[in-house]
């Protein structure tokens, strides 16, 4: 159980920062246009 929730966690810490770059990217093409 311990492992499942370590790997989870993990999976979050990396994608929770690919998503807001990804926000921002995304308001910056915005601004650009």
């Amino acid at each position: 159980m311990k492992k499942i929730k370590t790997i989870r966690m993990k999976i979050i810490v990396t994608i929770l920062p690919i998503i807001l770059v990804a926000m921002f990217v995304m308001n910056y093409i915005s601004y650009e246009k």
